[in-house]
């Protein structure tokens, strides 16, 4: 059955080609012999024209045509005119067996059934439509790759006709030799031979990146079908909610003529959509703690208090529980408070932590030296004294003495009056801390 539905495809096409040609012939022969004063020469020239189409048209003769035609375009998943449109370097098809994922990864090879993009002369793209019909979910090209020679069968005057087909389409699937160009992408990349460098006998991979046409256009897919459901008046539909690329970049290519590039690169107008994949940006500081000898004078209070409100938190319910006797619920549940509020702190000064290394030098920064050794690490590297101050370690005790006194006045109050006891155990607490993520920023930085 899907061989004779593909054969019935393939004959539909063929006449809707013919239909665009002819009907356009036979108007204009039609109108010239309703003139009386035709001009006899040009409408013999259309008739000739029209018969000459007419045999063109017979499947017969196109198919023969078309796969004469097959070798000018090529099915492939990755192409090269989209890094520029004279490269002449070899396109790729990512073949089934090939298609290996690494866990973690999204690429090509994650889309089950990518979509195969047709890449050469624009003017034998109608060959590429022909095997991308489709019938029962299997494409006319799956028959050529699978040398299946059936669907042609019942067109073709015999086996061989049907045969010699099948060898020129199969030009449009064939592998070519792999090569790059000087207008291509290009890295290359120096391999090991085991041998000494006196023989001069470099080697290298040559490297040649190319465009994912196949997964560009499962992206383009997904945010059409996602807009589609977005504004559906289908109730069921909008029910399943909708989805949201912020920052979408668009890029264009081909210009006015993006079949130039590729038949998918048409199909999508030129456009290929780029996800934002920046990191997330902590912008609730917007500017650095300068002209202030201590953070724990503002910038980290209206970080924990004012907007977190960690500290407004805890504070609530210490006094909530005040005349409660200690259980060991609410004893955890003030550790988890104090912890909250150190992870704030923690993620405070890493935020410092990635803005340029030195911006403690700035004139404007009056903060004192244990606090820029602990939030400008970075200056390290190139300033020996301050490096010398770091590795004395006695910043992580005054900052955390800070910290644990900025937290007692946070929680004093009418009911509240945390004292030395209260003091010592922040300022253990968070120095240990500091020590932790010190040890952890040197490892992986």
């Amino acid at each position: 059955m899907e061989a004779q539905g593909l054969t019935e495809k393939i004959l539909d096409y063929i006449q809707s080609r013919a239909n665009d040609k002819l009907e356009k012939l036979e108007k204009d022969i039609s109108k010239l012999q309703g003139s009386d004063n035709a001009d006899q020469s040009k409408l013999e020239a259309l008739e000739d024209k029209l018969r000459d189409e007419k045999e063109k048209f017979k499947p017969v003769n196109w198919l023969t045509d078309a796969a004469n035609r097959a070798g000018q375009i090529q099915f492939v998943t990755h192409a090269i005119k989209f890094l520029h449109s004279d490269a002449k370097g070899s396109n790729v098809y990512l073949a089934e067996d090939y298609r290996h994922t690494r866990e973690g990864y999204v690429s090509t090879a994650s889309i089950k059934t990518p979509a195969l993009d047709i890449v050469g002369n624009a003017a034998a793209l109608d060959v590429g439509k022909l095997l991308m019909l489709e019938c029962e979910g299997k494409k006319l090209v799956d028959c050529v790759l699978a040398d299946d020679v059936t669907p042609f069968l019942s067109i073709a005057v015999d086996q061989t006709q049907a045969e010699s087909w099948l060898a020129g389409f199969k030009n449009a699937v064939a592998s070519k030799e792999l090569s790059s160009h000087k207008l291509a992408k290009q890295v290359y990349w120096p391999i090991n031979t085991g041998e000494s460098d006196s023989d001069h006998s470099h080697q290298y991979h040559l490297l040649s990146p190319l465009f994912a046409s196949a997964f560009a256009q499962k992206v383009y897919d997904v945010r059409r079908e996602l807009r589609e459901v977005q504004f559906s008046k289908d109730e069921e539909l909008k029910a399943k909610g909708h989805s949201r690329f912020p920052h979408l970049a668009v890029q264009t290519y081909g210009g006015t003529k993006p079949q130039n590039i590729s038949q998918l690169n048409s199909q999508r107008y030129g456009k290929n959509y780029l996800l934002d994949n920046r990191p997330p940006v902590w912008t609730e500081i917007e500017k650095l703690p300068y002209n202030t000898e201590s953070v724990f004078k503002s910038a980290f209070p209206r970080r924990a208090y004012k907007k977190a409100k960690a500290a407004h938190r805890l504070k609530a319910y210490l006094e909530k529980v005040f005349n409660d006797p200690s259980t060991f619920d609410i004893r955890q549940a003030r550790k988890a408070g104090v912890e909250e509020i150190v992870d704030i702190l923690l993620l405070f000064a890493a935020h410092l932590h990635t803005q340029p290394a030195g911006w403690t030098e700035h004139p404007e920064c009056k903060l004192s030296l244990d606090e820029q050794l602990w939030l400008d690490p970075g200056r390290a590297k190139y300033d020996e004294k301050f490096r010398q101050d770091m590795e004395a370690k006695k910043w992580h005790d005054q900052v955390a003495h800070k910290f644990a006194t900025w937290l007692n006045n946070a929680l004093r109050s009418s009911t509240l009056n945390p004292g030395d006891v209260e003091h010592a155990q922040w300022k253990v607490y968070v120095a240990q801390e500091l020590r932790l993520t010190e040890r952890a920023r040197k490892e992986y930085f």
